[in-house]
């Protein structure tokens, strides 16, 4: 079924093009620039199914708004709409755009970020709203904006990131636990990474639920030494206004970076030690028991690589493997 989508794509792109190659003369830079003449068709908030019979897909439907749609793999065929933006509107009296969504993992939640706000290349804040399908009850997050809200897996907590410090929420009582309070702009992040690694290790979630649900293995970013760099933002106003925000360029001093295990159970987190220097910290992956986490740890240079076996309660470690290139 992805590959009859994909082709359905292709050939309507292919389609498209051809009707503009037979009247050149009618396209203009705003049709290209501002319309997408020239833009593929693609699959908006597609989503495979846990039962690997079906995906949902994000749809404009003129009676509903925006749907999220329900289709069977092997035939292609529209199963059922799970919600839409009328639906939760009708159902809760508020006012929403659909975007984007994520399940719970049982499928019985959703998590819709709204009021979208970008920070850097891949990192964003919203106002995350949580949605239960079976009681069509909506719920805010929180007050204020949040980032990288993610659902626990069971499903009844959402772990997320405000003002540089860590939180989750109980769905079922409504209480919000902090985890970190030290966080501050400029000076020390939790649970969401720093620039360099949204833009060199690829990636700006910097926390990882345990399969169990009772631990949260989170990175602390310690900025303070690293110099700061100024950007002016140019907007709607006569003056821009000044971004300043910490930038290590090639040679000056990194965030020192620690990983960390918080347990709720405990209500408490541990430092994972890890015995001998480094500089990153590029990866950290749950065992699936839960009872350990692996933290990878690497030099400047990216050439000298360990991976250390942390304990969840302790954070003790060992080393698991070691591998070294004279290049990279």
């Amino acid at each position: 079924m992805i590959k009859k989508l994909i082709s359905a794509a292709v050939v309507t792109s292919l389609f498209s093009l051809a009707a503009v190659a037979q009247n050149k003369k009618n396209v203009t830079l705003e049709d290209v620039a501002r319309f997408g003449t020239f833009y593929p068709e693609r699959v908006s908030g597609f989503q495979s199914l846990k039962d690997g019979d079906h995906y949902a897909v994000l749809e404009r439907v003129p009676e509903l708004g925006t749907a999220i749609n329900q289709y069977a793999y092997t035939t292609g065929e529209l199963v059922k709409t799970l919600t839409s933006t009328k639906a939760i509107e009708d159902a809760t009296t508020t006012k929403i755009a659909l975007r984007s969504y994520n399940f719970s993992p049982d499928e019985s939640k959703l998590l819709i970020p709204t009021e979208t706000e970008s920070i850097y290349r891949h990192s964003s804040k919203s106002k995350y709203l949580i949605f239960d399908l079976k009681s069509q009850q909506l719920q805010e997050l929180d007050a204020d904006k949040q980032m990288l809200a993610t659902f626990s897996p069971s499903g009844n907590q959402v772990a997320f990131v405000k003002d540089n410090n860590l939180y989750y929420k109980d769905l079922e009582n409504g209480n919000i636990t902090t985890i970190t309070t030290d966080g501050e702009r400029n000076k020390i992040i939790n649970g969401a990474s720093d620039w360099v690694y949204e833009e060199e290790f690829g990636f700006n979630q910097a926390f990882f639920w345990s399969p169990d649900g009772q631990y949260i293995a989170y990175y602390r970013f310690d900025e303070e030494r690293v110099r700061e760099f100024s950007m002016d933002i140019y907007g709607d106003a006569l003056y821009p206004t000044q971004d300043v925000f910490k930038y290590p360029k090639a040679g000056e001093d990194n965030a020192i970076v620690t990983i960390h295990i918080y347990s709720l159970k405990d209500n408490k987190s541990v430092p994972v030690r890890l015995d001998d220097p480094y500089e990153y910290i590029p990866r950290v992956k749950w065992s699936a028991h839960s009872e350990e986490v692996c933290v990878y740890a690497l030099n400047r240079h990216q050439n000298h690589l360990k991976l250390y076996l942390a304990n969840s309660a302790t954070g003790s470690s060992k080393l698991l493997y070691e591998e070294k290139d004279p290049a990279y």
